[in-house]
């Protein structure tokens, strides 16, 4: 109710510390408790629904626009619509896009595409800057690793693998000095198991 307000600089700067703290620590026990449930029983319970991913990641696009930090740019192809679980997805995207910000370089915006493919829908997240080194690669999602500036949990990436596998899907990251890095995860649109 207060960021609605109109404020000083000093207070509104005091109102955005307080909104990003919070978001983070819901961020950390969202990742901590996907995290347990994944280590108690090997997988992370589903409410599927009919939906269009486009239309969900919508809605990353707008926080990220309220923030006002950086810029993420979206675009979207073809049939973007399957069934899953979108709080899982919301909380996948939102993984992978503060992971661009946090590592890509400030000074370029970050890019959501998500595409609808032949039984699948793909969405993708890039970030321009220094690509991850090959010996991180290997073990990026696995838990409790971080990346060289070692923000957050390490439980972002993790998390993300987890929830694709959860809707049967996979997740790819490709990283090249002047291409800089895209996770991709390929999401079937309805999951055989």
């Amino acid at each position: 109710m207060l960021a609605r307000q109109e404020h000083s600089p000093e207070a509104a700067r005091s109102i955005d510390r307080v909104l990003s703290a919070a978001a983070r620590m819901d961020r950390f026990i969202g990742d901590m408790t996907d995290f347990t449930q994944t280590r108690l029983t090997g997988t992370l319970p589903l409410e599927r629904a009919k939906l269009d991913l486009g239309d969900l990641l919508e809605q990353v696009v707008l926080e990220a626009q309220a923030r006002g930090k950086r810029e993420l740019r979206m675009l979207r192809v073809g049939d973007l619509t399957g069934e899953w679980d979108g709080g899982r997805l919301l909380r996948m995207i939102v993984n992978l896009v503060n992971n661009a910000f946090a590592y890509g370089d400030p000074s370029t915006p970050v890019d959501l595409r998500v595409e609808g493919e032949d039984g699948c829908v793909v969405p993708r997240v890039h970030n321009e800057g220094e690509p991850i080194p090959a010996e991180l690669r290997t073990r990026l999602f696995e838990p409790f690793r971080r990346g060289t500036k070692g923000a957050g949990s390490g439980l972002g990436l993790y998390i993300v693998q987890q929830i694709a596998r959860t809707h049967c899907g996979r997740v790819e990251v490709e990283s090249a000095a002047g291409r800089g890095t895209t996770f991709c995860v390929r999401l079937p649109r309805r999951a055989t198991a």
